[in-house]
């Protein structure tokens, strides 16, 4: 091969080398006259670029509170995201998160004996997008037989 046959396939490579890798990308460009003559970039993504993550929080109890032992009502309220709720999951003391439900406001009671209790609670969406984790903690029951 002489030189020039050389450098001839070399430009040819680098040129079918960056088809190849431009090929492999997932956005298209396209012209849209309706939207003030701008290009629009498809990433081909079934939802928005950005997206609100949902949230759930404790309204009661706060933290520090103290209650006589028997029924205690934990309530607090949840906003989906972008997405619809799937759902709001409840943990006392570090425990297991169990599902309460996907309602904007939400109640769950229990019976509380002597003793100090935290609850943690976060919510997911239907994208599995998840919350943040809020907890309430310091929650004293006191009283009751023997004190």
């Amino acid at each position: 091969m002489s030189k020039m046959n050389v450098k001839n396939f070399g430009f040819f490579f680098m040129i079918a080398a960056a088809v190849f890798s431009l090929s492999a990308c997932n956005i298209q460009i396209g012209w849209n006259d309706y939207i003030d003559d701008k290009y629009i970039i498809d990433d081909e993504n079934d939802g928005p670029a950005v997206f609100a993550l949902p949230s759930v929080s404790i309204n009661s109890p706060v933290n520090n509170q103290e209650f006589d032992p028997g029924t205690l009502s934990l309530s607090g309220v949840s906003v989906a995201g972008t997405y619809p709720l799937s759902a709001i999951y409840l943990s006392v003391n570090s425990g297991l998160y169990l599902s309460i439900g996907t309602s904007p406001v939400w109640n769950q009671s229990f019976y509380a004996e002597p003793g100090v209790y935290s609850f943690s609670v976060y919510a997911v969406d239907v994208k599995g997008n998840y919350s943040k984790t809020n907890h309430v903690t310091n929650i004293r029951i006191v009283g009751g037989e023997g004190q």
